[in-house]
């Protein structure tokens, strides 16, 4: 049974061979052969069943185990069996995902499409989307899918966090949680950047892996941890998550899978999901689904955060958070998006306030041409925009959780003495003074 379900890769054996020889095991000699003897002597014994014992034996013999000899130290061996087991063990263990990944299937196929998984080629694929739209799901999803297709792997969330100012100490731990997870010899240790880099680029060079690296934001994480092609062997494949566009260009990074917002039907089904744990609205609550869901604008993270603060929640309830979210959206939506935002340089935040409070859904040229007027560097300051995807449908149409984002900047760095704070596409921007 368990060489029968070894041949079909159910399992992996590992022998240990206690005070035998792997030889007496596979040839039935010495101490088995009056053993299979006196069982092909037994009447009650069918023949097939005794040969069928004795391929088995011949399969396992066969097998590069551990040899456990009578002068050997025990304790040393079970240590070398768990290294072994460590080492040889897939990483097939179930990765956390959320009981509801609506639409996830079709994207997920997407994505496999980009890895072209039979190619024997090294290939690096870039997930691309603005923050809160699902790219972390996304990756850990086609993870969890593929794992099992290589022979090690590795999945490193929130390295934007992790690295933050791009610290080297930070970077050698990210370093040396890639060769944990991957080769799980715990004698390797890093002990610089250019340690790491070195460590990695030799050791796993033969090894078909499975990297995703989730939430990079700066192109040394990419250098340091994954460097080039020559650093693996024939059909891994690297994974990386990002808001930034640039920062995949600047590691030559070609193929590229874009997230973008969900559409409507999908949109109300995850947000149902999270509200009444059902894919459709309860009854009575339709039209006030509908309208929490066009104010979410499509974002999985703000569907699904709006969804489980009102699940379980009356009509009136429902209703005043709707009036709330249009005066203060929650927290943890904005706190997601005012990251991006903090990362952007003076220009792309002026550009990107005007065209969030002002003249979103406006013609390109006409939005430029003000731009310009009022002092700012519109042509670079929209293309950094499109590539930190915070353009949202390329002016066409930003959400109202991304602009309540903008104005709860403004008013943050607006003194106490102002009252009020009046935005709307029909507002005239006046000059760029009024957002320093």
């Amino acid at each position: 049974m368990i060489v029968d379900c070894v041949k079909r890769g159910k399992l992996i054996a590992i022998p240990v061979f206690y005070h035998v020889f792997p030889s007496d095991v596979r040839h039935q000699s010495n101490c088995f052969e009056q053993g299979f003897a006196n069982h092909e002597a037994d009447s009650e014994i069918a023949p097939q069943k005794v040969e069928t014992w004795r391929a088995a034996f011949r399969e396992v013999g066969a097998i590069a185990g551990v040899h456990v000899t009578q002068d050997r130290d025990e304790v040393q061996v079970v240590s070398e069996i768990v290294s072994k087991v460590l080492r040889d063990l897939p990483d097939t263990l179930p990765i956390d995902l959320p009981n509801s990944l609506v639409g996830i299937e079709s994207r997920v196929d997407e994505v496999k499409r980009i890895l072209r998984m039979d190619s024997n080629e090294v290939l690096f694929v870039g997930i691309c989307g603005m923050s809160g739209i699902g790219k972390t799901t996304l990756a850990e999803a086609v993870f969890k899918d593929i794992q099992n297709k290589f022979e090690k792997s590795s999945l490193i969330e929130n390295i934007k966090e992790i690295s933050k100012q791009n610290d080297s100490t930070n970077l050698c731990n990210l370093q040396q949680k890639l060769l944990d997870d991957i080769l799980k010899e715990k004698s390797l240790r890093v002990q610089s950047v250019k340690h790491g880099q070195t460590l990695l680029g030799t050791k796993l060079c033969g090894l078909k892996v499975l990297i995703v690296l989730d939430d990079a934001n700066h192109v040394d994480q990419l250098t340091y941890l994954v460097g080039g092609l020559e650093w693996f062997g024939p059909g891994t494949r690297i994974m990386v998550t990002t808001t930034n566009k640039d920062l995949l260009n600047l590691h030559k990074i070609n193929e590229v899978y874009l997230c973008e917002e969900m559409k409507g039907g999908e949109a109300l089904s995850l947000f149902c999901q999270s509200a009444f744990n059902e894919s459709h609205p309860a009854h009575g609550y339709e039209k006030l689904s509908d309208d929490i869901v066009k104010f979410a604008g499509g974002l999985p993270l703000a569907l699904n955060v709006y969804g489980m603060q009102l699940c379980g929640k009356d009509e009136n309830y429902w209703n005043e958070m709707l009036e709330q979210l249009k005066k203060y959206p929650e927290e943890k939506v904005l706190g997601r998006l005012e990251v991006v935002y903090a990362r952007l340089d003076k220009n792309q935040r002026h550009v990107f306030m005007y065209i969030a409070c002002f003249l979103k859904g406006r013609n390109i040229d006409l939005v430029k041409d003000i731009l310009t007027n009022i002092g700012l560097y519109s042509n670079r300051g929209i293309t950094d925009l499109i590539n930190k995807y915070m353009d949202f449908k390329h002016l066409g149409v930003i959400c109202m959780v991304v602009v309540f984002m903008v104005i709860v900047v403004i008013l943050k760095r607006t003194p106490v003495s102002v009252k009020v704070l009046y935005l709307s596409s029909k507002s005239k921007p006046r000059s760029i003074s009024s957002f320093q």
